[in-house]
């Protein structure tokens, strides 16, 4: 209770001392809030506080927030989960529109569905999808149904808003679904519009960007972020999405805010901006952590998300076995419920190797009842596996580019003992690498090796796969790995194993 008044008190006080200060200059106080990457979480489930309750605290933060505030996404809000997948989005877009959104950008996953159907997606938002950077290979302008900025007026003050997307949705979108498309350097056209947006008389700039940045332990900006904020000048405020860190502090006096993941977070700035001297005077950055608020519900949302969960549980929630232990997954460390699944991909295709990208494994699971939403939130953009051969130094080339890569999570495996050292850099990392006989992985000999068709086609990078011989096309992951949980009933694996060991 003493932190939460805590936390209560912090808030008026800056409030209260910023609009004074606005008083103090001919003032306006700008308030902006952001969330990025949602992926569609509407249920309240373990850290997640649900579409319900993080809607009424950006509301609870808006109503308290003088003159309202200006709300923001960050990208990859509408899928990642069953409940929003089931349907290509839609439901996390009529949350936003609820909300309030005025804008997101596009991140590499709106890629998960098609074009056409992301165009849909558009129809139904009340609020454009950002991008400066994405190009329509025939048009040679900005792909749509994509714009690059938005200029608007709030508290009488024109705001520009540009979207930029990481460059590293070339290598981390399903590739299906962008061809005609070509994703340019954000940092190569984002001075370009920021010029333009000045020159259309806006006084205050975003950069609403779907774009990596982290803090270090001194504090300090670090990503992806950097190279573009790097190359601009005349930025205000840059929003950041895409590695689902908490993020608020100072890039080369650029501020850089980045709310988490999944609504656990949003994120707060408060834009000062001087009538008198025509400009922004200070920017300050914080975010909230969802749950150690109130629980404010809104209603509105609560009802649109509990008409999609229900449907989905009707439908999926059929007990496909017993899980006796939780099955964790530490993103960009061990993961029993990857080295789990993997073992029966390889089980179930026969193969020697199984190869899957760690950040298509999304989630644990719980101890207790396996249902089949259970694992449609495991692997929630699930594809083909393929069957390919792969000679032992392409197999090595793999694990070089997959272990430790912190920007693509850890790679998962079967089939393999495998030794490194994750403070080398790729290429020098694999110390040893041995079969499941314990013989050692020969560079020459040819293996057998599943994957899924993201890796297959070089996704996340892992160039290696394209120019693998394909053998034969399989079912979809999570059909290979329902399919197998009806026949054995039951989930018995306690550990990670030890076949990473690093």
């Amino acid at each position: 209770m003493k932190k939460l008044f805590a936390l209560i008190l912090a808030f008026f006080v800056f409030t209260i001392s910023a609009v004074g200060l606005a008083a103090q200059e001919n003032s306006q106080m700008i308030y902006i809030i952001t969330a990025n990457d949602f992926h569609g979480h509407l249920r309240a489930e373990g850290n997640d506080p649900g579409a319900a309750r993080w809607a009424g605290v950006i509301a609870k933060l808006r109503s308290e927030s003088p003159g309202g505030a200006i709300i923001l996404g960050a990208g990859d809000m509408f899928t990642g989960t069953l409940d929003a997948n089931a349907e290509h989005g839609i439901p996390s877009v009529k949350i936003m529109n609820t909300i309030g959104f005025k804008a997101d950008a596009v991140g590499n996953h709106k890629f998960d569905v098609s074009l056409q159907e992301t165009k849909e997606n558009a129809k139904i938002a009340h609020f454009p999808l950002l991008s400066a950077n994405i190009i329509d290979n025939k048009t040679q302008k900005i792909a749509e149904p994509f714009k690059p900025y938005i200029i608007i007026k709030h508290k009488g003050i024109k705001i520009g808003i540009i979207g930029l997307t990481t460059i590293e949705t070339v290598t981390k979108a399903t590739q299906k679904n962008m061809v005609g498309l070509t994703i340019l350097p954000p940092e190569v056209v984002a001075q370009k519009y920021i010029d333009e947006v000045r020159g259309k008389g806006a006084k205050i700039v975003i950069l609403l960007s779907h774009i990596g940045s982290a803090q270090n332990l001194s504090g300090d900006i670090v990503g992806e972020i950097t190279g573009v904020l790097t190359k601009v000048h005349d930025v205000d405020l840059a929003v950041t999405g895409h590695t689902h860190m908490l993020v608020a502090g100072n890039y080369r006096h650029i501020p850089v805010l980045q709310a988490g993941c999944y609504g656990q977070a949003v994120g707060e700035a408060q834009i000062l901006y001087s009538k008198t001297a025509g400009k922004v005077k200070s920017v300050h950055v914080k975010y909230v952590r969802v749950k150690e608020l109130p629980a404010y519900n809104d209603e509105k949302v609560g009802k649109i998300a509990n008409a999609v969960t229900s449907k989905i549980d009707t439908k999926y929630n059929e007990v496909l076995a017993i899980n006796k232990y939780e099955l964790t997954n530490d993103m960009l460390g061990q993961s029993a419920a990857g080295e789990y699944f993997c073992d029966v991909m390889r089980n179930t295709m026969h193969t020697d190797i199984v190869f899957f990208n760690g950040g298509g494994v999304r989630a644990a699971v719980p101890a207790g009842k396996v249902t089949y939403r259970t694992i449609e939130d495991v692997f929630p953009f699930s594809d083909n596996m393929v069957q390919l051969e792969m000679t032992g130094e392409e197999v090595r080339e793999v694990l070089e580019h997959g272990i430790s890569n912190t920007a693509l999570r850890m790679l998962r495996f079967s089939g393999l003992q495998v030794r490194a050292d994750i403070t080398k850099p790729e290429g020098q990392r694999i110390l040893a690498v041995t079969m499941l006989d314990g013989k050692p992985l020969q560079d020459t000999a040819t293996y057998l090796v599943g994957t899924n068709g993201f890796l297959s086609l070089g996704g996340d990078g892992f160039t290696t796969f394209k120019n693998c011989k394909i053998l034969s096309t399989s079912t979809s992951t999570v059909e290979m790995c329902t399919n197998f949980l009806k026949t054995v009933k039951n989930i018995d694996y306690k550990r990670p194993d030890g076949r990473l060991q690093y």
